[in-house]
């Protein structure tokens, strides 16, 4: 059983990391880095995106810490600038990613002419809470012009669109991987929609949210699993959670029950299938799992489950899972005295058992939250979405 004392020492490690570490480039431009290479001490990508979760990260901070409230809300508005100074294309989609030094600028990963729903949705989120914390009208009007961007990429059956290709002015929809194709995975934009239409009351983002948890929902097998890949009918733990986290979160606001069912029950089959060691295995395909871990799976597993328990939707004997998945995520946190290091969280394994050591910047966002969560939970304490990352 995890103590409070060893929950606290992540917790502030963690804190200490995303401060000061510098995966946000706070003294330049404020946009958060990827993550951190070890081996070559760099950081190689800034990525629009994953700034998006980090002004939602600062601003959990600040409502679940209160502590450094005047600092930590200036780090998210140095993100927000740099957001609106170099993101947002003109039409209101999200740019991908930007190259930190000229080797990754000639990089293949650069695709700044292409603009994703998903980050654009992250963003989005970032944002429309921003608003609420510093009631600025800047960050709604940009709001409003990212929503109206993610609309028009919706369909008729409340799916989206995954990537607008600016330079080719055309869409790209594609079954390579789970991120190129329409997919359960865009339920987190319900997070930014829903936000947008608390603020604004225009019914048409509550819609486009209602639309995309159902279209979700009927990519959902009996036992919870959400296909994530229509080619192999496979199923990316990753993108799984982002469907139940984005469903939960328009069933808690809309209480929608059918939601509600639909996270409960994708979250049970991932604690159901939880590995020997606490971990969740990553990837399930042709009928089995592939049992190498990823840090953001099982810090989104994590959360996912605190707050079903909270909320009184997944039986409480599920509290076991939870700590042996606590300690198992404890495992992922590094503890190199190297201040580019200490505190943060390693990415997980390749296929092979090959470890990934870069020290990542959204796996240690999501293990924050779910780590603050979970000790919310221990303690009998309130627990809730608002400022979800």
């Amino acid at each position: 059983m995890p103590t409070p004392n060893n929950i606290n020492k992540m917790t502030m490690s963690l804190i200490n990391w995303l401060l000061n570490s510098g995966i946000q480039n706070n003294c330049k431009d404020g946009g958060f880095n990827s993550w951190y290479e070890i081996e070559k001490r760099s950081y190689p990508f800034i990525y629009p995106e994953i700034t998006g979760y980090g002004i939602t990260s600062f601003l959990y901070l600040i409502k679940i810490m209160k502590v450094n409230r005047i600092e930590i809300q200036k780090r998210a508005e140095i993100a927000a600038k740099w957001l609106l100074s170099h993101a947002i294309h003109k039409s209101g989609g999200i740019k991908v990613r930007f190259g930190n030094n000229n080797k990754t600028n000639r990089s293949k990963y650069l695709s700044c002419d292409l603009l994703y729903s998903f980050d654009s949705g992250v963003v989005l989120c970032g944002l429309t809470n921003l608003y609420k914390q510093t009631k600025k009208q800047i960050y709604l009007d940009i709001s409003k012009k990212i929503a109206r961007f993610l609309i028009t990429l919706q369909k008729n059956d409340g799916s989206f669109f995954p990537i607008y290709d600016t330079k080719k002015k055309r869409i790209i929809d594609t079954q390579d991987k789970w991120s190129t194709q329409s997919g359960s995975y865009h339920a987190k934009l319900v997070l930014g929609l829903i936000e947008l239409f608390d603020i604004t009351g225009d019914a048409a983002y509550r819609d486009s949210a209602v639309k995309i948890c159902e279209y979700a929902m009927r990519l959902q097998q009996k036992n919870g699993r959400f296909i994530t890949s229509k080619a192999d009918k496979s199923t990316h733990a990753h993108p799984h959670c982002y469907s139940a986290e984005g469903i939960l979160y328009g069933g808690l606001y809309l209480n929608r029950n059918d939601f509600i069912e639909s996270a409960t029950l994708a979250t049970k089959w991932l604690l159901n299938n939880q590995l020997k060691n606490g971990g969740i295995p990553s990837l399930y395909n042709h009928g089995k799992f592939v049992t190498h871990e990823r840090s953001d799976v099982l810090a989104q597993t994590l959360r996912l489950g605190a707050l079903l328990i909270y909320f009184g939707f997944l039986d409480k004997s599920y509290k076991s899972n939870l700590s042996r998945l606590f300690d198992r995520l404890s495992d992922f946190q590094c503890r190199s005295p190297d201040l580019n290091q200490k505190g943060g969280i390693r990415y997980g394994f390749e296929t092979n058992g090959k470890a990934i050591n870069d020290i990542n910047s959204w796996c240690s966002m999501f293990a924050l939250q779910a780590i603050m969560m979970y000790q919310q939970l221990q303690k009998k304490r309130p627990i809730s979405m608002e400022y979800f990352v």
